[in-house]
């Protein structure tokens, strides 16, 4: 059985740089697939996995690298 999971994020600016910051990762995934594309105005981030434990600690990862670079960009002037 595969379990999958979609983060979307509707921002025009803000989609881009998550894109950017995120590709590497979704290149380099040793368990389950992640996907990443641009739509709109919005990033669309699927995560797919054999297991609920991989696709779970895929979700928060990719969370916290989201949040991550959401605090970092509030920080910039």
């Amino acid at each position: 059985m595969k379990f999958h999971a979609i983060v979307r994020i509707q921002d025009k600016e803000l989609s881009q740089i998550l894109y950017r910051a995120l590709l590497p990762e979704a290149r380099s995934q040793p368990e389950g697939e992640l996907e990443l594309k641009i739509e709109d105005e919005s990033i669309i981030i699927e995560m797919r996995a054999s297991k609920i434990s991989t696709l779970r600690a895929m979700l928060t990862s990719h969370i916290r690298m989201v949040a991550s670079a959401l605090a970092l960009l509030k920080e910039l002037p």
